[in-house]
């Protein structure tokens, strides 16, 4: 299956778990969506799921352009993607599916985004959605305590997706600057928040 030509329908709000790296190791300053990218390199049985994606005013216009084709989570160094760069490369992860829960709300500031639970549901919902396309979703890591929660509190939503329980769903810390507090701002700490989070050893 072409995974890419399967989820391109949300290819201007989702993107994967894969940033270029360098021949020695470790994620190049340039944190576009590799071109070079196929099907086989992706990892369709974990999803990352975040909120929502930061405000319109906070993208630059050719951050906004790479947008348009699996450029969420691939934004300027600002942003921390580089941090997520970090944490995932080398691990299980690697190349997996990422998602907003609310890839409309444009809110940098987690605390502002208060969705209703009709509103919330539906986002699980269209998560459902992409789950089902991708086939064979076995984790879902959640990037911050209020996905978690929200996934959580509408687990039953995830009833039509074969083998995806409560057990399924693990959360990390985000890896936004409101979390400095944890990871220092210092992609090194996240990487290993995150990797204690998830078991990796």
């Amino acid at each position: 299956m072409d995974l890419l030509k399967t989820m391109d329908p949300y290819s201007a709000v989702a993107s994967w778990a894969i940033w270029e790296t360098k021949p020695e190791g470790g994620v190049i300053d340039k944190l576009d969506f590799p071109v070079t990218v196929s099907s086989h390199q992706l990892n369709p049985r974990v999803m990352i799921v975040a909120l929502n994606p930061a405000r319109e005013s906070e993208i630059s216009p050719q951050d906004a352009a790479s947008q348009n084709k699996w450029g969420n989570f691939h934004t300027a160094r600002k942003h921390n993607d580089h941090f997520l760069a970090r944490a995932f490369e080398g691990t299980p992860y690697w190349g997996a599916y990422m998602a907003d829960l609310y890839p409309e709300i444009r809110e940098s500031d987690s605390g502002k985004v208060r969705a209703a639970d009709d509103v919330a549901k539906a986002g699980v919902r269209l998560l459902v959605e992409q789950a089902k396309l991708l086939g064979g979703v076995e984790v879902i890591i959640c990037l911050g305590s209020k996905t978690y929660d929200t996934i959580l509190k509408n687990l039953s939503e995830l009833a039509e997706l074969e083998g995806v329980t409560k057990d399924s769903l693990r959360r990390v810390t985000h890896y936004s600057g409101a979390a400095a507090a944890k990871h220092k701002n210092n992609p090194e700490v996240y990487r290993t928040l995150v990797h204690t989070e998830l078991d990796i050893l």
